[in-house]
């Protein structure tokens, strides 16, 4: 349960609040488009889940996503795929984590108005508060973070599973009722894909905990196939109940999509606790990140591309502690600098696709070179169509990127092009470093 909810945790956070709204704009009105777009998505998001699950059970190892890039490619490829995350992942934790502080600000600026003087802090006091607390409690060790992960997506189902409820006790909207048909587009499918990709994406960093988890080969499969079926259940559900209580048209418009159902729900006073749970829920999101790129900077450092202080454990927990630092003191200058950000976390969607892309794309020379046999490794079924059929979509993902916005697809590839000198310079400066008196 401790690994399927980490799964959970890296896929759910703030996007399925969110994208909904841009998915609808893409849709232009057709149901059909909006929801077939939702179900493909997840079922080239499953296909992908299990890729990584057998990849993850090749190559058991803490910091696997750049772990298995240097030995199936070349420890430059491995670098370039994840130097600029090193920074961008932190960046975008903060965005999520400072939007989760502007609900928690509304909820405390709202509840005690209602029983005395009205309570003002800032958006970023809160911030930097919730990033002391992840810090302190992940030095704690990966068990105590992992309870507090399913104590925090428990919350978060929960969340959802209240929005899930408007099926059953809001009206329908006009524009449901209506049932107006609107013309099949497979130009408005394709263009859906990009954001719901995006909020489908974080289950292929399950293979960064290989080394922290019992019996990989047996718990990384099973943990992968029940989180993704979950996720998919709450995606699809909740989905309906927006296009249900808000129709299509009316999602489109607003960005708001869970506060608007919360007050269809239970009005003023729902969405003042509504408001606590969504910052609950970015705390989870926030928690399960910061774990999960602690060890992708072990695995760097043991590379020889990071200072070799990123491979300390803790003697007694055995967490990384500079890792952990390391990531909380970027969120924190994130939060201090944030719009020096804003352009590097334009550029996460086109990173993530080339991660996608390769790191699929290696369970054919993973397979190749297999010296287990079939019964002792776990083996995804329908290969090896379904890794060719996942890389050509995220294929066509980037090139939706390009198309969308030419500047982000070009300064994307030159940062990630600029891995590559950036690399033999690191090595350099480490190693001279090391054998200086």
């Amino acid at each position: 349960m401790d690994v399927t909810f980490i799964v959970a945790g890296l896929v759910i956070g703030m996007g399925i609040f969110r994208t909904p709204s841009e998915v609808a704009r893409h849709a232009q009105g057709s149901e059909a488009v909006y929801f077939w777009a939702w179900i493909l998505g997840g079922a080239v998001s499953f296909i992908g889940s299990i890729i990584f699950a057998e990849i993850g059970t090749r190559i058991p190892v803490s910091g696997g996503f750049y772990k298995v890039f240097s030995r199936v490619y070349h420890p430059v490829v491995a670098f370039m795929v994840n130097w600029i995350l090193v920074i961008s992942n932190a960046g975008a934790t903060t965005a999520v984590t400072l939007l989760g502080s502007s609900y928690l600000k509304a909820f405390l600026h709202d509840f005690s108005g209602r029983f005395g003087p009205t309570i003002e802090v800032s958006e970023g006091a809160i911030a930097l508060g919730t990033i002391a607390f992840l810090w302190g409690f992940n030095l704690l060790g990966l068990k105590m973070s992992s309870r507090l992960i399913n104590v925090l997506m428990i919350i978060k189902i929960s969340l959802m599973l209240f929005l899930i409820s408007a099926l059953f006790f809001v009206p329908p909207a006009v524009e449901t009722i209506s049932h107006t048909h609107v013309p099949f587009s497979w130009k408005n499918l394709l263009l859906c894909f990009v954001p719901i990709f995006f909020t489908f994406g974080g289950y292929q960093s399950i293979i960064n905990f290989g080394g922290d988890i019992d019996q990989p080969r047996r718990t990384i499969p099973r943990a992968v196939f029940w989180g993704i079926v979950l996720i998919m259940g709450l995606y699809l559900a909740i989905n309906w109940s927006y296009v249900s209580t808000l129709g299509l048209p009316k999602m489109a418009e607003t960005t708001t999509l869970a506060s608007d159902v919360t007050v269809l729900l239970g009005g003023a006073s729902a969405q003042l606790f509504l408001n606590l749970l969504f910052y609950l829920a970015v705390m989870s999101f926030a928690n399960v990140t910061l774990i999960s790129s602690s060890r992708i900077y072990v695995a760097m450092a043991e590379e020889g591309v990071l200072p070799r202080v990123f491979q300390k454990l803790s003697k007694t927990k055995q967490v990384p502690v500079w890792g952990i630092g390391f990531f909380c003191v970027v969120m924190v200058l994130s939060v201090l600098f944030l719009e020096s950000f804003q352009k590097i976390l334009g550029y996460v969607m086109f990173f993530d696709s080339i991660g996608f892309i390769l790191g699929a794309a290696s369970i054919f020379w993973l397979r190749k070179k297999a010296t287990e046999a079939p019964n002792e490794i776990f083996e995804m079924k329908g290969y090896p169509w379904g890794p060719i059929l996942f890389v050509l979509i995220y294929l066509g993902v980037t090139a939706s990127v390009m198309l969308q916005d030419p500047q982000a697809f070009w300064i994307g590839l030159l940062l990630f092009l600029g891995g590559f000198p950036l690399y033999f310079l690191m090595k350099k400066l480490l190693k001279s470093g090391h054998e200086s008196p």
